[in-house]
């Protein structure tokens, strides 16, 4: 167990590092370009502005290191998951090559959620399974949502590692591609930051991906798992605690 902590933590590190070189880089580049006195104004707007989206990436990778270690700041609930869910099935799917379907059916459970954070949660499962994907001519992601009701131990009927809710009322969404899969191996890791079974890019990195997801899923009170197969797709299934109070529900999300 020692060596298998001392791994993530030196396959974290080495991720920080290659991501703050690559965006520090980027910016320092951009700046230098930006003060040439052969420049033209317009390039230089360009290049200043090139520096300004790198170092907000910068901001953004601190902020998701800040809410593993348990810095970020409280939960704001100000949404429910399933509008999430829809928003960003959209935002990313709609218009692209790769084919989709959503089951949402009505009567879901309201299960409310910090709109930034689980916004990130959701793409971050959405990119990996668009990866998993690539070049696959008949890729397909399905997204389902359900309601569960647990009486006692595991989510019944799911016999996944890493469901165990307490007793209550949950809304779950499976998350499914039929792309490569993964084995035995990379399933124990695939939770682990900056972990990848894909080679590392030298313009993007790794990445905290599903780590970051798991991690938003937790601070909700959530869980998270995953069953896959080498060749035959993967199936992520998050579990996020219902809200009970009916009357909070339909005073507060009358808007979008």
């Amino acid at each position: 167990m020692a060596f298998r902590e001392k791994d993530v933590i030196r396959s974290f590190s080495k991720g920080v590092s290659h991501d703050l070189d690559n965006l520090l880089t980027g910016i320092a580049d951009y700046l230098q370009l930006s003060t040439r006195t052969s420049a033209s104004s317009q390039d230089r707007d360009r290049f200043l502005a090139n520096a300004l989206k790198i170092s907000r990436r910068a901001l953004a990778l601190n902020r998701d290191i800040s809410l593993l270690s348990g810095q970020d700041g409280p939960l704001e609930k100000n949404s429910l998951f399933t509008r999430v869910v829809a928003r960003v099935v959209r935002a990313l799917l709609e218009g692209s090559d790769i084919r989709y379907r959503v089951d949402m059916p009505r009567g879901l459970w309201p299960c409310r959620v910090d709109t930034r954070l689980m916004d990130r949660a959701i793409e971050h499962v959405l990119v990996n399974a668009c990866e998993a994907l690539a070049k696959k001519k008949d890729g397909l992601i399905t997204v389902t949502l359900r309601n569960r009701s647990i009486d006692t131990g595991p989510l019944e009927n799911e016999s996944l590692p890493g469901i165990h809710l307490d007793s209550g009322r949950y809304v779950q969404a499976v998350i499914q591609d039929n792309g490569r899969g993964m084995d035995d191996e990379s399933l124990c890791q695939i939770f682990d930051p900056y972990y990848s079974s894909k080679s590392v890019g030298i313009k993007n990195g790794v990445g905290l991906s599903l780590a970051m997801a798991r991690a938003i899923v937790h601070r909700h009170g959530g869980e998270v798992a995953v069953d896959s197969r080498k060749h035959h797709g993967t199936k992520l299934i998050i579990c996020l605690p219902a809200v009970t109070e009916e009357s909070w529900y339909e005073n507060r999300f009358d808007r979008g």
